[in-house]
């Protein structure tokens, strides 16, 4: 996998991480005086409900992926059930476990660089590709 499409694809997801998770964790903490390990989840949560809806509204898109001019597409088309767009999103959830989420980030992100395939892209069977690597398969 190319550099440029290993940053892009780390920064769409940074992105989402931004605009989603850390808002949704510092109202928790900050307004609601919620724990934050519990505020912890609430983002993770939300995260994963934003982005199977973005990913089905936008056809396979979310805000980073938008910016990052990247879309998701699956084995069975970008329409793919929710159900499938889910697992794909509920697959993320392992990067944030406390002591193993480390290691499942290194192995994505390895499986990313060598493969251009993360963890959760083989678990939801998906794959991000480049915009414009999608409309020429349209054109085709």
């Amino acid at each position: 996998m190319a550099w440029s499409k290993f940053i892009l694809r780390t920064f769409s997801f940074l992105i989402d991480l931004v605009i989603v998770y850390l808002p949704i964790l510092l109202i928790c903490v900050l307004l609601l005086d919620i724990p934050f390990k519990l505020s912890e989840i609430y983002g993770q949560v939300i995260l994963i409900a934003y982005s199977v809806l973005a990913s089905d509204i936008f056809n396979g898109r979310t805000l980073g992926k938008k910016l990052a001019r990247m879309i998701t597409v699956y084995q069975d088309g970008v329409k793919a059930p929710l159900v499938k767009k889910g697992m794909r999103e509920v697959t993320k959830l392992l990067y944030f476990l406390p002591y193993a989420g480390p290691i499942f980030v290194m192995i994505s992100l390895c499986l990313l660089k060598v493969t251009g395939k993360a963890l959760h892209d083989y678990l939801g069977e998906s794959e991000v590709i480049l915009e414009n690597a999608a409309l020429e398969g349209e054109l085709r």
